[in-house]
């Protein structure tokens, strides 16, 4: 079987080609033509539209249409029981209830003498609780039993060798600085009252 002849087209009133059947693919993948697109076997017409070519009709098939698939239902629950008879369900629901043996306490009465009086006893029990006087603190006590003599020390040897070594006297003001923070920080910050 021979190849189709090239085709020409007419794009933008202009005459563009001779083009192959490959050339042709690569212009409508770009979108280039479409098939209403202007061709011709001869640079000089007749110009019909490309679909109407071997090579144009293999360029735009036909777009496929899909649908939906036959919905297949397959029943499952196969009830061997009698219908339902709607006369049964409205004499069912009409009659009355009987009551159940329940593990919950009654409700309490909606009487106003009896809601007072416990509010009235809700109050005197906070208040009971609010006359609780706080523990004593003992975290002032303890840093500063724990602070003096550590102090002393570290003065102590600041005085001592604050004449004979800068560096030793520098690291030993550091020493304390970071001693006395650090305490502080821990005992009324961090700590809870004790």
């Amino acid at each position: 079987m021979a190849d189709p002849p090239p085709l020409f087209l007419r794009l933008s009133d202009a005459v563009h080609g001779p083009f192959g059947a490959e050339q042709l693919r690569e212009l409508a993948d770009g979108g280039a033509v479409n098939p209403q697109t202007e061709a011709a076997t001869d640079p000089a017409g007749p110009w019909t539209a490309l679909e109407t070519f071997s090579q144009g009709a293999a360029l735009f098939p036909a777009p496929q249409h899909f649908q939906f698939k036959k919905r297949e239902i397959e029943r499952v629950n196969h009830s061997q029981l009698p219908p339902v008879d709607h006369h049964e369900l409205i004499a069912a629901a009409n009659r009355p209830l009987t009551p159940r043996a329940s593990s919950q306490p009654p409700p309490l009465p909606n009487d106003v003498v009896q809601i007072l009086q416990g509010v009235a006893r809700k109050q005197v029990a906070r208040e009971a609780l609010m006359d609780i006087k706080p523990r004593p603190n003992r975290r002032l006590r303890d840093f500063l039993v724990l602070m003096i003599p550590l102090n002393g020390l570290l003065i102590g040897a600041i005085l001592w060798t604050g004449l004979r070594s800068p560096i030793e006297f520098v690291f030993l003001v550091a020493a304390l600085g970071i001693l006395n923070a650090g305490a502080a920080w821990i005992i009324f910050f961090l700590m809870d009252r004790y």
